[in-house]
């Protein structure tokens, strides 16, 4: 058999588990959480903005672990890094702002 690392699967289980965190969120409402709907109702607000903030670091580790792995390719690498990075700044202030 080969062997993988179980950094491979840390993609996939950071796409389950911020699912499963929205959804989480969506139990309470009839209609899919909308950040209008999460981000005002104060016990699911809460929520919402743990999940994000978890999301953004999650993707930001994915995106430094990423960085890593093509350090040898210098063409786009540190584009994708900032990008990726910037991104995550902007996910915690969607989820954190009220």
């Amino acid at each position: 058999m080969w062997k993988c690392s179980p950094w491979t699967f840390f993609p996939i289980l950071y796409s389950l588990f911020t699912a499963a965190g929205l959804w989480v969120v969506w139990d309470g409402y009839k209609d899919p959480p909308y950040i209008s709907n999460a981000g005002d109702a104060p016990p699911a607000s809460c929520v919402f903005s743990q999940v994000m903030n978890m999301a953004a670091f999650g993707g930001f580790i994915l995106g430094v672990l990423r960085y890593l792995q093509l350090k040898q390719c210098p063409c786009g690498n540190v584009g994708s890094l900032l990008v990726i990075s910037l991104a995550c700044i902007g996910m915690t202030l969607v989820g954190n702002f009220q």
